[in-house]
C-alpha cells in the first residue's frame, strides 16, 4: 500500500438545480427535491424535451470573469470547497479534479448559431478564423486552469 498514490478530499463545493451549496442540495435532495423544471436558459422548442435542471444564478452572479458558463460554475464550486478546506490557494501543491458531460456546449452552440444566422456562405472559413479565440473560452479543458488562476488571484 505504501507505494499507491493517494488522493485526499479535503474540501466539498457544490453549485446545481437544486441548489448552490453543498448544504443546500443536501437539504433539498433529503426533502425529495429534484431541480428539475422547464428549462429556461436556452430554446427547447425544436427539441423533444423541454425539462433539465438549470442553476437559476445569472454568470454575471457566478464571477466577474468572461469565462464560459461551465466555467463560472466550477469556479463558484470550487470557491466553496477551498472555503470548506480551509486552504490558502497560494499554495503550490494544488490540483483540481473535476468532471463536466457538456462543458462549453451552450457557447459553441451560441457562436454557431449567432455567426450561421449572418454568415451561413463563409461558415467554414469564419470558423477556422474564430476557433483559436473560441477554444480558450468554451473547451471544458479550460475550466481547471480558470478555476486555479481564479483561486490564487482572489488569494492574493
Amino acid at each position: 500500500m505504501a507505494d499507491k498514490k493517494r488522493c485526499v478530499v479535503t474540501g466539498l463545493g457544490l453549485i446545481c438545480g437544486v441548489g448552490d451549496n453543498v448544504k443546500d442540495c443536501w437539504d433539498a435532495v433529503t426533502l425529495g427535491h429534484s431541480g428539475i423544471d422547464e428549462v429556461k436558459s436556452v430554446d427547447t422548442s425544436n427539441c423533444y424535451a423541454h425539462k433539465g435542471a438549470e442553476v437559476d444564478k445569472a454568470s454575471s452572479e457566478l464571477s466577474p470573469e468572461n469565462y464560459d458558463r461551465s466555467s463560472l460554475l466550477c469556479i463558484h464550486a470550487a470557491n466553496e470547497a477551498f472555503e470548506d478546506a480551509n486552504i490558502d490557494a497560494s499554495e503550490k501543491n494544488i490540483g483540481v479534479i473535476l468532471g463536466s458531460c457538456v462543458g462549453g456546449a451552450a457557447s459553441i452552440d451560441k457562436y454557431y448559431t449567432d455567426e450561421t444566422a449572418v454568415k451561413k456562405k463563409i461558415f467554414s472559413k469564419w470558423v477556422l478564423r474564430q476557433l483559436p479565440t473560441m477554444f480558450p473560452l468554451i473547451s471544458d479543458l479550460r475550466a481547471s486552469p480558470q478555476i486555479l488562476s481564479t483561486l490564487v488571484r482572489q488569494a492574493q
